[in-house]
């Protein structure tokens, strides 16, 4: 009986491995598989992002950081930012918000849009917005995606209020210029445009620091 139960064992052990190495040959053969394994895990970590921001946002009176405008990026936010062209869009801080250097899946660092409100104490009064939504948002986290043709992105090329238009397309490249009177798109990935944005509501923003004063 134990001979018998031992061969089901290893019958059963048999067929979940063939399973295993199945599926895993499947995502190694097929390309679609593993493009969008890798864009589900750019998406992960824009939200860890989104998360990190909450958190700081939580700890500073409800404000947010400055972007880092250093290129290449370190990580750290700027001491001050002001509404205009070129301060308040650069990279995310990750390192000011206690996470490790986000990345999306082509390997470029993400970028972060805060709104002019969000980091001088008027939350919700000078806010971006995202396409057609009339929801005010309190920041904007872009995965740039991979190079299209004719950006070129050198430090020689990322400095300065026009260095964007190197990583976003369409609408953002002005967007990110005109803070605080921005409306980002978000649309269907092309060899024109394949820029990935993740905002942050003023909305969620406010109501985390309600629910914290009501815990106290």
């Amino acid at each position: 009986m134990a001979t018998i139960q031992k061969g089901s064992a290893m019958l059963a052990l048999m067929a979940l491995l063939v399973v295993v190495l199945g599926a895993s040959f499947y995502y190694f053969l097929d390309p679609r598989s593993q493009y969008l394994a890798e864009r589900e895990g750019t998406m992960r970590r824009m939200a860890w992002a989104v998360s990190g921001l909450v958190a700081y946002s939580g700890q500073s009176a409800g404000l947010l950081p400055c972007p880092d405008l250093d290129f290449p990026p370190d990580g750290r936010a700027e001491e001050v930012c002001t509404p205009i062209p070129g301060q308040l869009v650069g990279w995310l801080p990750w390192r000011t918000l206690g996470l490790p250097p986000l990345r999306d899946e082509a390997g470029n660092p993400l970028l972060y849009v805060v709104a002019p409100g969000s980091v001088n104490g008027g939350i919700g009064q000078q806010s971006l917005k995202l396409g057609n939504r009339s929801a005010a948002q309190a920041a904007v986290v872009i995965a740039p995606g991979m190079a299209l043709f004719g950006q070129k992105r050198s430090q020689a090329v990322s400095q300065g209020a026009d260095w964007v238009r190197e990583w976003l397309e369409g609408a953002n490249q002005t967007a990110a210029r005109q803070v605080p009177e921005s409306v980002f798109e978000q649309q269907g990935e092309s060899l024109m445009f394949n820029d990935r944005l993740l905002p942050l509501p003023v909305e969620q923003l406010v109501k985390e620091a309600t629910d914290k004063d009501r815990s106290h």
